[in-house]
């Protein structure tokens, strides 16, 4: 027999102990009944992959976890806020020895999703590297042979098909004609925040983004994104990204902050990916 501890979500101060035959899972009956039992949200919470132990998944040395939290206030006033729900790491240009400046934003933007999925137990396959990425693509037929290796960009939908091939994870795909029409595209973010919880990539006028929320004001319309910009290439210091000025790729601001519509190039197309969360638990 063997005894897994398992943290609960909800700021609950002592985790739950089980014991299991051989190591094998708490069926899922038993795991409806804990859920149930604790008032747990269904997310993973009693997996082998979310028990406390020596082995469990730590991020890497060099990237940050949960960059938005204690950013500026949005200018939204009186606004509602819908956020990312979970960890994550923000991964952006330069970071693992990889120089992909002016190529690599939506790859960044992908492994930012990815790590979504490791950290909040959804999965034991690691956050992939641009080789991995390639390879996916080409292996499912959606690039030729000549990809791997390239400094060739990638779109939302290619981030949704990896996300799709390698986690098993469905995407939504959505559009916007301009940037100037992207307020008309908040409510759906907000909905999917609300619902499912996990960030979001946003690609267009060939630069992308990973949307971590959305503030709207029900009466007046105004509305800002909670952008995570991949184009940055500073140093991973959490002051310096939520503070600092800095040239970005079409845009001067903080690497991670609140952004009204504006700030997006208003003729150009703009594509989402929004990662559906597990029904796991």
């Amino acid at each position: 027999m063997r005894c897994h501890q398992f943290p609960l979500h909800n700021g609950a101060m002592h985790p739950v102990a089980a014991w299991s035959l051989d190591g094998h899972e708490i069926p899922q009956s038993a795991r409806d009944h804990l859920h149930a039992l604790f008032h747990q949200p269904l997310h993973p919470t009693f997996l082998p992959a979310c028990a406390w132990s020596l082995s469990r998944t730590q991020p890497p040395s060099d990237v940050l976890l949960n960059v938005h939290v204690g950013v500026s206030a949005s200018k939204v006033a009186g606004g509602t806020q819908f956020l990312v729900s979970g960890d994550y790491a923000f991964y952006h240009y330069m970071q693992q020895g990889v120089n992909d400046k002016g190529w690599g934003c939506a790859y960044r933007s992908l492994q930012t999703l990815a790590s979504w999925l490791v950290f909040n137990r959804y999965t034991s396959v690691p956050v992939p590297t641009h080789r991995e990425i390639q390879e996916t693509l080409v292996q499912i037929g959606d690039k030729p042979p000549r990809f791997l290796g390239s400094s060739d960009w990638i779109g939302s939908i290619e981030v949704g098909f990896v996300l799709d091939e390698r986690y098993g994870i469905t995407f939504r795909s959505l559009s916007c004609a301009s940037g100037a029409d992207l307020p008309s595209r908040a409510h759906d973010l907000a909905l999917h925040f609300e619902s499912q919880g996990t960030p979001v990539m946003m690609g267009g006028a060939s630069m992308a983004y990973t949307v971590l929320g959305v503030d709207i004001h029900a009466s007046t319309g105004d509305v800002a994104y909670l952008i995570l910009d991949p184009h940055y290439t500073g140093p991973d210091d959490l002051v310096t990204i939520q503070t600092k000025t800095v040239s970005l790729e079409g845009f001067k601001g903080v690497a991670c902050g609140w952004r009204k519509t504006t700030s997006f190039a208003p003729g150009s197309f703009y594509n989402f990916c929004l990662p559906q969360r597990p029904e796991l638990h």
